[in-house]
């Protein structure tokens, strides 16, 4: 029985492709009717009918993304920084270990962050915008250069000849400095 029934569909497909129809496979399932009733199929049970063909749709197109890392460094960012930097500027760790010593660990470490946000600790930065010099960015720079003659390459003058009796003048100590900062964005 199982046979006559796929040749009975054969049957349905070959005639509905004659008629202009399209043929589409699909899971074909018995109906519970005739699971329920082994009896023999006849031919005036199936009633073959056409279904009209759908329209073409078009198909979906997929595209590959690949994601291919890069052997390049990445680009340095424009600087957007207030502090212009000189290549030749000499490193101020000699001026950090003298004021670490002058100071004491609380109030170098105010100082630190102070010196940081202003100039990065390059004791020949120079403003752009306004003018400002030095370690502690003196505005004037001619504030700087006449206390300390040779300012770009003298970190330690810098700190003991402006920026430390500057700090004490007007602040008191580079904790109410840093303070200061932090809360208005300069000192």
């Amino acid at each position: 029985m199982h046979h006559d029934i796929k040749r009975l569909l054969a049957l349905l497909l070959v005639a509905a492709s004659t008629m202009g129809g399209t043929t589409q496979t699909a899971p074909i399932t018995t109906p519970a009717h005739i699971r329920a009733a082994p009896a023999p199929i006849r031919a005036v049970d199936v009633v073959a009918t056409a279904t009209p063909t759908p329209a073409p749709t078009a198909s979906p197109t997929y595209h590959a993304v690949w994601y291919t890392p890069s052997l390049e460094p990445a680009p340095t960012p424009a600087p957007t920084a207030k502090v212009k930097r000189l290549a030749s500027a000499p490193v101020a760790t000699e001026a950090q270990a003298w004021a670490y010593a002058t100071l004491g660990a609380r109030e170098y470490n105010a100082l630190y962050q102070i010196v940081w946000f202003e100039s990065k600790w390059n004791p020949a930065a120079v403003n752009t915008y306004g003018g400002a010099c030095g370690l502690g960015q003196a505005w004037p720079c001619s504030k700087l250069s006449s206390l300390v003659p040779d300012w770009p390459t003298n970190p330690i003058g810098q700190l003991r000849l402006w920026l430390i009796p500057y700090c004490h003048q007007k602040f008191g100590t580079f904790v109410n400095a840093w303070a200061w900062e932090t809360i208005h964005g300069g000192w």
